[in-house]
């Protein structure tokens, strides 16, 4: 896939505006962009939570984010996708740059940051907008997953206690369960069998 994320948004910064109606105003402007690429979005699912001014900032990028990473899995529309990067781009760094302070990782959080908007690219088919705050989850384990993952490659040769709220709930790939053990010793002494 043809996605540089330093080139696909060039005005990242854009969205750090001081005042709600300037970021409604300018988030106005954004998902023009967004609806001139994709021409079957319906107006109304977008610029209704923008147009909510009960919303605070958060709660704008949560319902926003949200329904932005939808429209990505649905239509793979690159401008949901730069916006979607400019709203959560300072946000997730933070959470990348605490989980690399906590394990004392000197790995570069952009860079991290980089993988982790990677990993939301390639698997929007994994992503569930039942949540009006969906985004934000979804976003914070793959954060997660993606920094203990670079720890582990950034750590071949020696350990690292990792809290046990961090341990990723999927098993581990290279990991022997106690199945594959006894299966291997049965089939050593079949084959040492078979040779005889």
């Amino acid at each position: 896939d043809d996605l540089v994320i330093g080139k696909a948004v060039p005005h990242h910064d854009a969205l750090l505006v001081s005042s709600a109606t300037e970021l409604r105003d300018l988030l106005r402007d954004r998902i023009g962009e967004v609806l001139a690429e994709i021409p079957s979005l319906e107006p109304g699912d977008l610029l209704g939570v923008i147009n909510d001014e009960e919303r605070s900032r958060e709660s704008l990028r949560d319902a926003l984010s949200t329904r932005l990473m939808e429209v990505f899995r649905v239509h793979r529309g690159r401008a949901a996708f730069g916006l979607l990067y400019e709203l959560n781009r300072p946000h997730l760094l933070q959470q990348v740059a605490g989980r690399l302070r906590r394990y004392q990782s000197r790995s570069d959080p952009n860079d991290v940051l980089q993988e982790v908007f990677f990993n939301v690219y390639r698997y929007p088919h994994r992503f569930d907008c039942t949540r009006e705050d969906a985004f934000r989850v979804w976003s914070a384990m793959i954060v997660r997953n993606t920094v203990l993952k670079q720890l582990r490659k950034g750590n071949r040769g020696g350990r690292r206690e990792v809290p046990f709220e961090d341990l990723s709930d999927q098993p581990e790939t290279q990991a022997k369960g106690p199945l594959s053990g006894a299966i291997e010793m049965e089939s050593q002494a079949e084959c040492a069998r078979v040779y005889v």
